[in-house]
């Protein structure tokens, strides 16, 4: 290939990660309105006493909290509802800080009782931020713990709530910081 078709093949490259970048669908972490639709969901709901929260600052969401086995607790979540649907994309993108932990990233289509939640684990390693790129099919789909067989594909436009959880069996405090969660 010659110097001048080189040049034309390294432009069209630019341009479309530029386009796919541009495609990218991200939370707003600035908005006023996403820190208020955040609501942790632990497991007080089943007679635990684990508890956790959210807090945001400079742009940045803390996933924190504390994880209890009495009354046969051992988990913290937190949900968040979109406002809108998303484009039809293929893959999810999280940044995050963590503290030597396991965590569930998880996206339900139907915010109703009974509905799946298709999860995909991940280890937070501390003091130094990572990001990760999910493919759609990497999310297992559950329902409180069990994988569910039959459970249609995850369709990325059909989702409607992202939740962070933490169930990893360990009783020291917690603490995930994200920078970003994307839809690419």
């Amino acid at each position: 290939m010659n110097f001048l078709n080189m040049k034309y093949v390294l432009i069209l490259v630019i341009i479309m990660t530029n386009i796919n970048h541009s495609l990218a669908e991200e939370i707003n972490f600035k908005s006023k309105q996403f820190s208020n639709r955040w609501q942790t969901v632990n497991d007080s709901v089943m007679g635990g006493i684990s508890r956790s929260k959210i807090s945001i600052e400079n742009n940045i969401v803390s996933f924190s909290g504390q994880l209890s086995f009495e009354n046969n607790g051992g988990f913290a979540s937190a949900r968040y509802i979109l406002n809108k649907p998303i484009a039809a994309k293929d893959k999810v993108s999280i940044t995050f800080k963590g503290d030597n932990r396991r965590y569930q990233l998880r996206l339900r289509t139907n915010t109703g009782p009974g509905a799946i939640a298709y999860k995909v684990d991940f280890y937070a390693p501390a003091n130094n931020w990572n990001s990760l790129i999910f493919k759609k099919n990497d999310f297992i789909p559950t329902y409180r713990g069990t994988t569910v067989d039959d459970a249609p594909p995850l369709n990325l436009a059909d989702v409607k709530q992202i939740s962070l959880m933490i169930a990893d069996k360990q009783l020291a405090a917690f603490r995930l910081k994200i920078s970003q969660i994307g839809f690419l």
